[in-house]
């Protein structure tokens, strides 16, 4: 997880000099703006190709400090741009980073030279350029004066490849400094530049101006000038460079024809001058003939500069008198969070910092008078790694170059579309995805052919509770159909809709379909998004039970869970369930079927001969049976367990909490008897439940009893899909396929918002008819968008081919430390831990019940969080959970820090500011 530079660059006015191709004078440039920073003079006097009219002014100033960069250098033996650069600013402090002596490309030079030295990765590289700017920047502390300049100069042009092949763009991104873009005068360089332009500001990249010799015939910079004009982008024009001089002989010319061979030549002041002397002499004046322009770019930059970090001071401010934040208490809101930019896996965070040198550049925006807590005096730019994973949507990581030119190629060709009866090649071809994805055959037990994540693993499962094997028998294919809608809260929607509809035609209630209260199946303290008719498909919650029209239409069970409790995996059974009449009734469930040697052995199928699975399956029949008999407004907000103090059902284990007034099963009160339309389950995890993993042999149970009395079943996949849990779809775990299921957050890779709401033959028929109100009548204005569906195919495409995938069962490898997680679950201030796919959360000990029970315990989760950002991890508490998350893409390198960072936050390692933390512990985050 290696972190780019933490930025306090305020007063180190840094920027990277990117060109469309090598060879158009990237050094020259560069060395000009050097020469005109540590001149003795400042001068605003500009010159550009469109503009006819100048002033000038010159006034003596303190001579800036300049830090020349090259990263990378090749031809070293014969060139070297710090050299060339010295040579005309000396007072400069130049560093050459990593040589090469061939004079190619780097990804080449450095294949050449992999027997001499170890090729430099691209995490390496950034992290030199950083290291170098930190130390400049470090060594003038105590310097008052002057301003602080940074070039990084790049090699070749702007997606020229670096040493590892990958393009200098993408591997500089991280760092995001302004780019000055050296434009070519040549034939051919107004589309050079204006495809350079638009390769760094794809690439999210801020580039304040364009820089380019003038060139009296062409004049590149007139048309480039124009086509950037709406960007607002500048483009400056210097002189045009010196030619480079020929080699010079000593021997006389030949005689001119018509003179004479006796007449003396000409003196020639260069005719003891070598080439290198002359080309020196001939820069040096075009150095001077060039400052002011270069003098005026300084200015114009140093404006831009100042501008930026203006406007980051102010961006809070800004937002918190405009802005109405989701699940933000704002009466208590005490800090806000501006995000500069964000790649990879780490936000660029705009904080407070250091107040030194930027009090004494003079240029620090001053605080308004009753200023808010969003304005941020000297703000400093921190690389925080990105663990809720924006809300669980980041899966191929920010900025990631191949989503984003994916999703700007759509954009180009289609925009958005129409999408009723009509087709579009992005959303066929996701569609087409997705439906493979679900479908592909996989035997039962498939993850036992996956290689063991820690040696202990590959002794195999143990509390299968009996030596019974379940048949090995495949997942058939189910889903033939894909309903495209924007966010998984509106998929939710559209699947109850397909759900209800189907049941209503079996119970033969189509024509009386608007006077038939459906009712659902579900699990305590679920959550499917925060539309009315979602919020209906779930037990009363902090996140529903304060809407007006909230009803809670539905049956809910208090469910098993899993959990590794001081190194040991386990499932804990609620005591409603192991002391319940049918329990009585069959076989006592031994304790070996409550341990487990790992989280996967809770997945395999020989469970379900177990003595646990008949008592689940007793339990949920005979709760069903009663269901059945009872009347449909006696089953509103029906909790198959006993009721907290807090009103939540007992035996969960997150923060997920409900509130009073839930009515336990009752006896039959009606020869009516209610009709279930769904069952509705967030497979294996709830995510804003409070992070809880459900025994998947329960929800197996569920699914089959379901199944038996006809309810379809829905599967909410849109938090734990997409390869969340290592593989597309969680039916591969649970061994059982839904009737409908839906997708969402890692659909896209996190760029866009989009939903696909997937079913089965028997659900799409259920809408077929004569009638277009037969019809499912859903639909929003950019259903299907062309954007999202070429981003979620690129994204899709992108989790299949990482090193992690085996392609051989559609999985991507466990990358959680056992050892870590093993160490985290015996601290004394910890719960209990679950981590599976890329998900990590820890429950917190606090209160069972009391106002700081469940949602409201963030107490303690708070300061834990708090540290976390202390030590550069940006987390969110749940309640008393708290839960990290790394992406798909996430080396495994950032999975083993997190578990670091996450110990030490715990444990109290870590100095932690105590305002902060007081802060965070009087705000629900």
């Amino acid at each position: 997880m290696t972190q780019p530079l933490s930025q306090s660059l305020r007063a180190l006015m840094a920027h990277q000099i990117f060109s469309p191709n090598t060879n158009v004078g990237k050094t020259l440039i560069a060395a000009a703006l050097c020469h005109a920073a540590t001149s003795d003079t400042t001068s605003t006097s500009a010159s550009t190709s469109t503009t006819t009219s100048s002033t000038s002014t010159s006034t003596t100033k303190p001579r800036s400090r300049v830090l020349y960069l090259k990263p990378l250098q090749t031809g070293s033996n014969t060139d070297s741009d710090e050299e060339f650069v010295t040579r005309f600013a000396p007072q400069i402090e130049a560093r050459t980073l990593f040589k090469y002596a061939a004079p190619v490309s780097p990804h080449l030079a450095a294949a050449m030279e992999e027997d001499t030295q170890q090729p430099v990765t691209d995490a390496q590289l950034v992290q030199a350029v950083s290291s170098a700017m930190t130390q400049f920047r470090e060594s003038l502390r105590d310097e008052a004066d002057g301003l602080r300049w940074c070039l990084v100069e790049s090699a070749g042009g702007v997606l020229s490849p670096a040493t590892s092949g990958t393009p200098q763009a993408d591997v500089f991104r991280p760092m995001r400094l302004p780019a000055i873009l050296i434009g070519d005068s040549k034939l051919g360089g107004i589309s050079a530049t204006l495809s350079a332009f638009e390769s760094l500001s794809l690439r999210g990249y801020d580039v304040p101006c364009v820089v380019m010799f003038h060139d009296r015939e062409l004049e590149n910079d007139k048309t480039i000038e124009k086509q950037l004009r709406h960007m607002k982008v500048p483009v400056w024009v210097l002189p045009p460079p010196p030619p480079r001089p020929a080699p010079i002989t000593l021997a006389s010319p030949p005689p001119t024809r018509g003179a004479s061979s006796s007449t003396p030549a000409a003196t020639d002041p260069s005719a003891s001058l070598n080439p290198t002397e002359i080309d020196t002499r001939n820069l040096r004046q075009w150095m001077r003939d060039a400052q002011p322009t270069a003098l005026a770019i300084l200015q114009f930059l140093s404006e831009q500069h100042y501008l930026r970090w203006k406007s980051l001071s102010l961006l809070g401010m800004r937002a918190s008198a405009s802005i109405w934040w989701p699940f933000t208490q704002h009466k208590t809101l005490s800090s806000i969070n501006v995000i500069d930019s964000a790649y990879g896996d780490h936000f660029s965070l705009v904080r407070d910092g250091e107040s030194g040198l930027a009090s004494k550049s003079g240029r620090g925006p001053t605080a308004p008078a009753g200023a808010d807590p969003g304005f941020i005096a000297n703000p400093t730019i921190v690389e925080t790694f990105d663990a809720c994973g924006s809300w669980w949507t980041q899966g191929v990581g920010h900025g990631n170059p191949r989503l984003v030119l994916a999703a700007a190629n759509a954009a180009g060709r289609y925009g958005h579309v129409l999408f009723p009866e009509n087709a579009h090649e992005p959303a066929v071809d996701l569609a087409e995805m997705l439906l493979d994805a679900v479908n592909r055959p996989v035997s039962a037990n498939w993850w036992r052919a996956l290689p063991p994540a820690n040696a202990n693993d590959a002794q195999g499962s143990s509390g299968s509770g009996g030596t019974n094997v379940v048949a090995d028998n495949e997942l058939a294919p189910w889903a033939t159909r894909v309903f495209f809608s924007d966010d998984g809260s509106t998929a939710m929607e559209i699947a109850l809709k397909m759900a209800f509809r189907k049941r209503a035609n079996d119970l033969g209630l189509a024509s009386q379909i608007a006077k038939t209260e459906l009712k659902v199946i579900g699990i305590t303290n679920a959550y499917h998004g925060d539309t009315i008719g979602t919020m209906d498909a779930a037990n009363p919650t902090v996140f529903n039970s304060k809407d007006n029209w909230y009803r809670g239409r539905g049956l809910w069970f208090a469910p098993p869970t899993m959990r590794l409790y001081r190194g040991q995996w386990q499932i804990v059974l609620p005591e409603h369930i192991a002391s319940s009449p049918v329990a009585q009734s069959t076989r006592t469930v031994p304790d070996s079927e409550l341990s487990l040697l790992n989280a996967e052995a809770a997945f395999d199928l020989q469970r379900d001969a177990s003595s646990l699975a008949a008592l689940y399956t007793s339990f949920v029949n005979a709760a069903l049976d009663g269901a059945c008999n009872t009347a449909p407004a006696a089953l509103n907000n029906t909790v198959v367990a006993p009721v907290d103090v807090d009103g939540s059902a007992g035996g969960g284990d997150g923060g997920g909490g409900g509130v009073s007034g839930v009515t336990a099963l009752r006896p039959p009160t009606s020869a009516s008897a209610a009709a279930f339309g769904a069952l509705v389950l967030e497979p294996i995890f709830q995510g804003a439940g409070g992070m809880i993993m459900i025994d998947p042999l329960f929800q197996r149970v569920l699914v089959r009893a379901a199944r038996s009395r006809g309810i379809p079943v829905i599967f909410d996949e849109v938090f734990v899909g997409c390869y969340r849990l290592g593989v597309p779809t969680t039916s591969r775990w649970l061994g059982v396929t839904p009737d409908i299921a839906c997708y969402g957050k890692l659909l896209t890779g996190g760029l866009v918002p989009l939903a696909a709401t997937l079913a089965t033959d028997a659900i799409f028929n259920a809408f077929r008819g004569d009638a277009k109100t037969d019809a499912l009548l859903h639909g929003h204005s950019y259903t299907a968008h062309p954007v999202g569906c070429r981003a979620a195919v690129e994204a899709l495409r992108i989790y299949r081919e990482l090193p992690t995938y085996n392609r051989m069962q559609d999985h991507l490898q466990q990358q959680w430390d056992p050892a870590r997680l093993d160490t985290i679950s015996k601290l004394a201030q910890v719960e209990s831990v679950v981590a599976f796919g890329s998900l990590c959360a820890v429950t917190m000990a606090a209160p069972s019940s009391g106002d700081h029970a469940g949602y409201n315990a963030t107490t303690v989760s708070s300061r834990v969080v708090a540290s976390l950002r202390e030590l550069g991890v940006y987390a969110r508490p749940l309640g008393n959970v708290v839960y990290v998350t790394a992406s798909p893409t996430s080396s495994a390198a950032a999975f083993t820090e997190l578990l670091d960072k996450l110990f030490t936050a715990i444990s109290g390692n870590v100095l932690v500011n105590r305002s902060v933390v007081e802060q965070m512990a009087r705000t629900v985050v």
